[in-house]
């Protein structure tokens, strides 16, 4: 088995620990979606344990997924800890569309610890400027990361320009897309 997609199969808050068990014996599991799932911090944390027992994973999709704020630091947990991750794409939902610096900066210090990180996606959140400058610096400093996209995300003017500037250094990039 290669590649596992739940569209809303799991709805039911009690079946992510099932599923999750499942996923352990998943040895030879390349890529997993999971979509529609609604994810408290303590239910995020143990999507990135299991799924560091998923030695192939290589690409993860978080689609449509209710992310409370308290979970997005367990976002960056499954981003460091899944060692041959290439691409991982997440789309939060969260209520004031504010992603929490924080949060940002836990992403940031993710993504510049992976090694393998090809692509990365984000979506449905807005970043402050400082959040964007961390995040910024942490795609210079990533230089395996070859495509970003953060076309559905939210900032400033400034935090737009932020981002450019870096983007235009950060020659290992082949594809960009920016917020508008």
């Amino acid at each position: 088995l290669k590649s596992i997609d739940l569209g809303g199969v799991f709805g039911e808050p009690n079946s992510l620990p099932d599923l999750l068990k499942g996923l352990q014996h998943a040895s030879s599991l390349e890529e997993l979606v999971l979509q529609d799932f609604q994810f408290l911090a303590d239910r995020l944390e143990m999507l990135a344990v299991s799924l560091r027992q998923i030695p192939g994973l290589k690409n993860l999709i978080l689609a449509h997924c209710d992310v409370a704020v308290g979970a997005v630091d367990s976002v960056a947990s499954i981003l460091a800890g899944a060692r041959r991750l290439e691409s991982f794409a997440v789309r939060f939902n969260l209520a004031d569309g504010d992603l929490p610096d924080g949060s940002v900066l836990s992403l940031a210090a993710a993504l510049r610890r992976s090694k393998t990180l090809r692509r990365l996606r984000i979506a449905g959140c807005d970043f402050s400027e400082r959040g964007i400058q961390k995040l910024s610096e942490a795609i210079q400093d990533a230089s395996q990361l070859r495509h970003v996209d953060f076309r559905l995300c939210g900032c400033s003017k400034a935090g737009k320009e932020i981002l450019a500037k870096a983007i235009r250094s950060a020659d290992h990039l082949h594809s960009v897309a920016l917020p508008c």
